[in-house]
């Protein structure tokens, strides 16, 4: 144990970000939950389109209420990538605060961050066509 105190105590902007992260995640969470979600998209101010992360303040509320459903109606991609973002968040934060590569690497090769790219920009071009099947996509 006194090596784990030993080795926080050379480190003090690791304990600061180990400490600062998550009650500014916590606070976050906090205000979306409380106060709402409509953070005004720069995209679509200037285009009038819905770029691909449009909905996601208001998805992030609907989720935090645990109203999955209202979340994949204002934006199904972030809700389908959120888990995978979230991974790979923790895992970058926990390998920066404790200094070891805890988690496993989820591999994503080459062709996956094509391929999920393009879903991206489909995504991202379908929910602007005002005919039926497309407009459920937009938020």
């Amino acid at each position: 144990m006194s090596k784990f105190i030993a080795f926080l105590l050379k480190k003090p902007v690791r304990i600061f970000v180990g400490i600062a992260i998550p009650i500014f995640a916590l606070l976050g969470a906090v205000y979306l939950y409380n106060m709402g979600g409509h953070i005004p998209c720069v995209f679509q101010t200037i285009t009038h389109l819905h770029c691909p992360g449009c909905g996601a303040a208001r998805a992030s509320r609907s989720l935090l209420h645990l109203d999955f459903l209202k979340a994949l109606d204002y934006n199904v991609l972030f809700v389908l990538f959120l888990p995978l973002a979230a991974y790979f968040i923790l895992k970058y934060y926990i390998k920066y605060v404790i200094g070891k590569d805890v988690l496993p690497m989820i591999k994503i090769n080459r062709t996956c961050a094509i391929l999920i790219t393009i879903v991206i920009v489909l995504f991202g071009i379908l929910r602007n066509i005002p005919v039926y099947p497309f407009t459920v996509l937009a938020p």
